[in-house]
């Protein structure tokens, strides 16, 4: 039989790492723009994030829908972006360190699981994501729901894949748990390593078509703002995502000195999150060769993306699969195309000569990159297809919500 309350949808119980109802510089931008959309079709919305914040609980209404955000802070690890006065121990410069972040997550899950039971009691939901994969927490978590649950699963490390593979096929072992890749790539990859693929649902991240476009006008004016060239086009960097690492950074800088050296008519911004950003890195600013090093805030970052004329990302691990990270959909969504390297995954919204290049070796990535330079302002009209067609989070929030509907426990 099945539990359910009834055959609608009224709560969901979203969980976490670093979550927060407002945009700030990571992934999460895709659910603080979703759960309002969601709140449209839900009468109530519960978010569990781990994260370090001075209050412990957030609430309020969207539409007719009562959304509450509790707080719990890391046991183990500490939120990147947090400022903390006493020293680091257990944190490096960047995301949550991968095998420090499974125990981060395997510590937490005795409080998720007691908290769940509590909301259970007083507000009954019907169904339980995970934003994150919370590893063989989310066995622990959907077998003790009383209603379905799905968990997110966002990229493919790709590392030992030995060891790796064998985590991901525990950490998704539950009848009950619905695993949602956000790539189809990474879909099939999941079914290539044991993953039941009845229990496989690829819904890709998605963004808010832009109401208006910049203009390349409106770019310039944006680069003079940032004290930026105005007259050559800028190829901009993001540091770090999921996917990007230290090396990768060395490795783009390298390309882009190249480049210039040969005599490409072109400026590159690499722009680190402020908590990502190293003390030695200033050592590779050097505006008067067109090399732009620096931390940036969301706000300035949102104003290089809304300036930039190429998306300028590299990786080097060709094991792992693509997202494709959300930085990535944002830039194409203001008619940036993308230059990156061929990874697994990253065809699945780079397509050569329209969204953008893809790269082998070193020498094909300068050849791009001057390619690239010159042709990226017919790129534009691809660009907003391709965003208009696939990843618009209006039709993504449907799916999540048929998903939801759907997907219940069986007992």
């Amino acid at each position: 039989m099945k539990v359910s309350s009834g055959n609608s949808l009224k709560h969901v119980v979203l969980i976490g790492l670093n979550f927060q109802p407002r945009r700030s510089t990571g992934d999460k931008n895709f659910w603080a723009e979703l759960v309002p959309l969601l709140a449209k079709r839900l009468r109530r919305i519960t978010v569990l994030s781990v994260r370090h914040s001075q209050q412990k609980y957030e609430e309020y209404k969207l539409d007719e829908c009562h959304i509450s955000v509790r707080y719990y802070s890391p046991r183990f690890l500490e939120t990147p972006d947090a400022e903390y006065k006493r020293p680091r121990i257990f944190w490096r410069k960047g995301p949550f360190p991968s095998w420090l972040g499974v125990i981060e997550k395997t510590l937490n899950i005795g409080r998720i699981c007691s908290q769940l039971k509590k909301l259970y009691r007083e507000n009954p939901y019907n169904h339980v994501h995970l934003m994150d994969n919370f590893g063989l927490g989310n066995r622990l978590i959907a077998t003790n729901v009383p209603t379905g649950a799905s968990v997110s699963a966002m990229a493919y490390q790709g590392k030992n894949r030995l060891v790796y593979d064998r985590y991901l096929t525990l950490s998704y072992d539950s009848p009950n748990l619905t695993v949602v890749p956000s790539s189809m790539t990474f879909a099939k990859k999941l079914g290539q390593i044991g993953i039941d693929k009845k229990r496989i649902v690829c819904i890709r991240w998605g963004v808010k078509l832009s109401p208006r476009n910049p203009t390349t006008k409106d770019r310039k004016k944006m680069k003079l703002v940032l004290s930026l060239p105005i007259d050559k086009p800028l190829l901009l960097w993001s540091g770090y995502t999921s996917q990007v690492r230290r090396k990768d950074f060395l490795y783009a800088h390298k390309i882009a000195e190249e480049s210039l050296k040969k005599g490409l008519d072109g400026v590159f911004c690499f722009a680190f999150k402020p908590e990502s950003f190293e003390k030695k890195f200033t050592s590779f600013h050097n505006p008067g060769k067109g090399i732009y090093v620096m931390p940036t805030t969301a706000q300035e970052f949102s104003l290089l993306q809304r300036c930039a004329d190429i998306f300028y990302s590299l990786v080097i691990n060709t094991r792992c699969i693509l997202a494709p990270p959300l930085t990535w959909i944002e830039i194409l969504r203001l008619g940036v195309p993308i230059l990156t390297t061929r990874v697994p995954g990253a065809d699945e919204i780079v397509s050569d000569g329209k969204t953008g290049y893809l790269a082998n070796s070193p020498r094909e990535l300068i050849e791009r990159v001057f390619v690239i330079t010159k042709q990226y302002e017919k790129m534009i009209p691809y660009c907003y297809e391709k965003v208009a067609t696939t990843y618009d989070i209006e039709y993504i929030a449907k799916q999540y919500l048929r998903l939801w509907l759907h997907r219940r426990k069986e007992i």
